[in-house]
């Protein structure tokens, strides 16, 4: 058939049903009604939630798009759809995004920004997982739970009366008994031991609200915790870092793991005030706004030492670094021996500029690991090494490598036999470590990829928070960030007693050449300042 503009292709429209066909469909719809209830009710979900989609299509219509150019500020167009599941009497109503999450799993997970609605799928999943399993035992978990204001424990009560259950369950002081026997509690695991936890063996089902505040030694208790038959371990979060411990649920799941993103364009209620703060934070908090909306990982942590230097770096595209081939490269450490080792590879460059090659941390392993790693990365980008920076405590006998007098040998004792040639950095105050690396920053470039995960701890390293004050304390919190972060630092204390290189090719260099680089530093943030 040939087609001609403006004229049907089908001008005698759709073939027309017969009668009868219709009449024998309608005859059979009841039984067929019928199946689609029972296939609803199961377990399996390859058969439940196809039978539930297919039921609501029939009772209020598929979900009507409605066509536009360009979505939410510019941006894709969105479809928001809600979808229904029945489980006994009860009718959970959840965006779309969380129906693979209603399927049986080891784990569940789901992580996004603000807005989401992931709590409340989380509150109505555990009213619905207690009701349809008569005597089941559940516990919400936070890291740190000091009261029941900071659980999970209001949300649930919410939606057992937005059920109409709360003949069904009984709201104690500190926890909820449901139907059959069951109950569901609130607990902190910063106040768990390996025996305590034992507490908790017989449970099925385990809810990690704020999961990117869990702690890998309290993630380490948990999992082997919660082992009855077909148990299910739950996690809601807007991730922070991607290191943090929860973050195996994304980067290397376990078998049998449902994971899903989350954020405000999937969830069908959004709006009203919640659109007018995300708003808000888009036009004034701009830095943030991923990371609370959008769900994207903190570039700026609370208390953080180095935020608004490591934010201008990137926006100033310093995060691409250049090796010079006629230029020495060095590294800073920060040795460890039951805690993590750190180092940073960088190269002092003319011109107050410093190329940061790249980064290494790692546990567990003896001085020998260290060292060859470092002369193995040299000889595989062809770098000829300068000295390499210990930090004072180096001269410690730690490393229990014994010399032929059965001694233990000094850290640098060992690393120089190891064939390193070491420089210990000079003693100095923590807060002038801190602001040495502070000036470092400005005149860093780092290369992205080499360095991405000490750029994180850079990002990250922050004051320790003083619980009972509510304020920042005048010390660093020590975490997984603070290896990298003090290896920083003891570069930076380093090379701010070196001089800069010369121009490969003048003999009389403008500008200050006869400075150490914490005397030029100094000059450069005055001169900088008097040009802002």
């Amino acid at each position: 058939m040939t087609f001609k503009p403006g004229q049907s292709g089908n001008p005698g429209g759709r073939p027309k049903v017969e009668a009868e066909v219709i009449k024998l469909a309608q005859q059979a719809s009841p039984d067929a009604i019928r199946k689609l209830v029972k296939w609803a009710n199961s377990d399996d979900a390859r058969a439940s939630i196809p039978a539930c989609n297919s039921l609501l299509d029939r009772a209020i219509g598929k979900p009507k798009q409605q066509l536009e150019h360009t979505g939410q500020d510019g941006g894709a167009i969105i479809t928001k759809i809600t979808v229904e599941i029945i489980g006994g009497e009860l009718r959970l109503k959840a965006a779309k995004v969380f129906a693979p999450l209603l399927a049986p799993a080891r784990y569940k997970g789901a992580h996004g920004g603000r807005g989401s609605g992931k709590s409340h799928f989380f509150g109505d999943l555990s009213v619905l997982e207690a009701y349809k399993n008569p005597g089941l035992r559940m516990v919400c978990i936070r890291e740190v739970q000091k009261t029941l204001q900071q659980s999970a424990k209001r949300l649930i009560e919410d939606k057992i009366q937005d059920h109409g259950l709360g003949r069904d369950f009984n709201v104690l002081h500190d926890r909820i008994q449901t139907p059959g026997a069951g109950l569901i509690i609130f607990q902190g695991m910063q106040d768990h031991t390996a025996e305590s936890i034992k507490s908790l063996e017989g449970f099925q089902r385990a809810w990690i609200e704020e999961a990117q505040t869990l702690s890998e030694r309290s993630l380490t208790l948990l999992r082997p915790t919660i082992r009855a038959p077909a148990s299910e371990i739950w996690a809601s979060w807007n991730p922070g870092n991607k290191r943090d411990a929860i973050e195996f649920l994304r980067s290397a799941p376990p078998p049998n793991s449902v994971v899903v993103r989350a954020n405000w364009r999937d969830n069908p209620w959004f709006g009203g005030e919640m659109e007018g703060e995300r708003l808000y934070d888009l036009e004034h908090r701009p830095e943030k706004y991923d990371h609370v909306w959008e769900g994207g990982y903190s570039k700026i942590t609370d208390g953080a030492y180095f935020a608004r230097e490591m934010l201008h770096a990137e926006h100033s595209g310093r995060f691409k670094a250049e090796y010079d081939p006629a230029l020495p490269v060095y590294t800073a450490w920060d040795l460890g021996v039951s805690d993590s080792t750190a180092i940073w590879f960088f190269q002092p460059q003319y011109g107050h500029r410093v190329a940061v090659l790249g980064y290494y941390e790692n546990h567990g392993y003896a001085a020998q690991h260290y060292a060859e790693y470092v002369l193995e990365l040299g000889r595989r980008n062809g770098w000829t090494y300068g000295k390499h920076h210990v930090p004072p405590d180096a001269r410690a006998r730690e490393w229990l490598t014994s010399g032929p007098d059965g001694k233990a040998k000094t850290r640098i004792q060992v690393l120089v036999e190891l064939g390193l040639n070491v420089a210990v950095v000079r003693e100095h105050k923590l807060h002038d470590g801190i602001e040495a690396a502070r000036r470092m920053i400005d005149v860093a470039h780092f290369d992205g990829v080499t360095c991405d995960d000490g750029i994180e701890c850079l990002r990250c390293y922050h004051r320790e928070w003083d619980d009972d004050d509510k304020v920042f304390a005048d010390r660093p919190a020590h975490d997984w960030s603070s290896h990298g972060a003090d290896a920083f630092r003891y570069m930076a204390v380093a090379i701010g007693e070196m001089k800069p290189e010369p121009p490969k090719e003048k003999t009389e260099p403008k500008g200050i050449v006869d400075a150490t680089w914490d005397e030029a530093m100094r000059t450069y943030g005055r001169r900088r300042r008097e040009r802002v």
